[in-house]
């Protein structure tokens, strides 16, 4: 895999995610110093090259994760932010060494909502093409 260099994502090295929310199955949500990120597709969660936590996790226990995820997420400073040509995977390295996995899966929704303050807007779009502004 690839990581794409045509998008600067260095907007977001150094931020921390300050909050976490999730509601049901969707969206989830990441709000970061100047930004966040509105999740609404499969992500993964790994750390030290293992799967910690996934969403089929949240999804089947809910509450024991939440909690697990909100300890791992919030708080933690954002390392680098790559896009994967070929696999519509967002990755979100953290400076504890877990790395967020996001990959969109559908061909009738939107994946995620990358944003900052700044008015940069990274969004996976239905069938796994981008839109892209600054």
């Amino acid at each position: 895999m690839k990581a794409k260099t045509a998008i600067d994502f260095s907007y977001f090295s150094s931020q921390r995610i300050l909050k976490m929310e999730l509601k049901g199955h969707y969206p989830f949500l990441l709000t970061f110093d100047h930004g966040g990120i509105c999740i609404e597709c499969p992500w993964r969660l790994v750390r030290h090259g293992s799967l910690v936590l996934g969403q089929t996790d949240l999804l089947s226990a809910g509450e024991q994760y939440k909690e697990q995820l909100e300890e791992l997420l919030v708080g933690t400073k954002i390392v680098k932010v790559a896009w994967l040509e070929g696999t519509s995977m967002l990755r979100i390295h953290l400076e504890n060494d877990c790395i967020l996995d996001l990959f969109h899966n559908s061909v009738l929704f939107e994946g995620w909502d990358l944003f900052g303050d700044n008015g940069f807007s990274f969004i996976s779009l239905p069938g796994g093409e981008y839109d892209f502004s600054h």
